[in-house]
């Protein structure tokens, strides 16, 4: 009599469980679920084989307005190596051939499990950036020489500012 009692009370259970995740998909959709990806060609689960093709780079946001302030800051408060390290800096932007991008891939998630054969159990999947270096296209360059012109001019006020100081008299 037990053994019947308790698997009813399992049954209902389960009718409950199940009727509950259906209530809760149809509620919040999959926004809650922890997908997990399964590659099939090597029969290991969580490595996706994403074609670079599909991959999206993107570039940082850069605040060159921010950047020039702090090299001015820079240049005034270590007049000779701030100026000489931002025309430097200058003529490196002008000649820079190559920028810095990244693309974000969804990766899988493992935590520690002795349950499963791997020894490891899915949780979901994590964001990891990826840094890509490309070349620069012809809109880039323009930027660069702005941004590498500015260096350099405030990278010269900085030196002529320790010139005046100490030499011109």
């Amino acid at each position: 009599m037990s053994l019947l009692k308790g698997f009813i009370r399992s049954a209902v259970n389960q009718v409950g469980r199940d009727g509950g995740r259906v209530i809760s998909n149809s509620v919040y959709g999959n926004a809650h679920s922890a997908p997990v990806s399964i590659n099939h060609e090597s029969g290991e689960t969580g490595h996706s084989n994403q074609n670079s093709a599909t991959a999206h780079l993107i570039k940082d946001k850069e605040y060159v307005a921010v950047k020039l302030f702090w090299c001015a800051i820079i240049s005034w408060i270590i007049p000779m190596g701030g100026g000489l390290f931002f025309i430097y800096w200058g003529i490196a932007t002008i000649t820079a051939k190559t920028m810095k991008m990244y693309s974000v891939t969804s990766r899988p998630a493992y935590v520690a499990d002795r349950r499963y054969a791997s020894g490891q159990r899915p949780v979901g999947n994590k964001q990891v950036r990826t840094e890509v270096k490309v070349e620069v296209d012809e809109e880039q360059k323009h930027r660069n020489k702005l941004k590498g012109i500015g260096y350099i001019l405030i990278g010269a006020l900085g030196f002529y500012t320790w010139a005046n100081m100490w030499f011109i008299k």
